[in-house]
């Protein structure tokens, strides 16, 4: 896809996994003027079928239940930006993080492109702590009526944002993967209405190398 092409490494990109619906193809990738660089740390136990999602408390995407990140800083890598917001938000430190993915976010009522490295993380140290910002909790990656049998919530996409859903099964096949999702702005007359509740406008995902998660 032109999109990214400027992006990503040349032959990164591998058979596309999801696009937006037929309805949202023709409409132009929304025009943004800054990119900022963000991260967001999943922690999961692959081989008991569990994974920490953290309840966002406060800010950009209260209420929704999403990984651990945030802004990556003046003079930070982005691996470093990783840990630290991980450190910050669940209180566990590092100790085995892999990069496995890259989606880039744009809003309709703002002008920052959100360009979003994807970490999971399988060995830590401390146990996950709720902070000031995220309530963390264990879910189960198996499907809900499975998850039961080892007494823990299946993943909550009703509660979490709307894109998850699309490439969610390449994160949890451990397949490495790019993406963008624009959003519409709220509808109008929505009350208390925020940035991050529009709808999605458009979106692509696809497998790709590792190349592609560079910074």
């Amino acid at each position: 896809m032109d999109q990214f092409a400027s992006l990503l490494a040349p032959g990164s990109i591998g058979s596309v996994h999801t696009e937006g619906p037929s309805n949202s193809l023709h409409l132009p990738w929304l025009t943004t003027s800054s990119v900022k660089q963000y991260t967001l740390v999943f922690p999961i136990i692959t081989g008991e079928n569990k994974i920490c999602l953290g309840l966002k408390k406060r800010g950009f995407g209260v209420g929704r239940y999403n990984g651990f990140g945030g802004k990556v800083e003046p003079g930070e890598t982005v691996l470093d930006a990783a840990k630290r917001e991980l450190l910050e938000e669940a209180n566990i430190t590092a100790i085995k993080i892999s990069s496995c993915g890259r989606m880039y976010f744009a809003f309709e009522n703002s002008p920052v492109l959100m360009d979003v490295h994807v970490y999971r993380i399988e060995e830590w140290e401390q146990e996950p702590e709720e902070t000031e910002e995220m309530l963390p909790k264990w879910h189960s990656t198996l499907p809900a009526a499975q998850a039961e049998s080892v007494f823990l919530p299946s993943i909550p996409f009703d509660n979490m944002w709307p894109d998850d859903e699309l490439w969610f099964p390449l994160f949890l096949a451990k397949k490495s993967f790019v993406g963008r999702v624009d959003f519409n702005k709220p509808v109008d007359g929505e009350k208390n209405s925020k940035m991050e509740d529009g709808p999605m406008r458009k979106w692509w995902f696809a497998e790709a190398s590792l190349d592609s998660m560079k910074a």
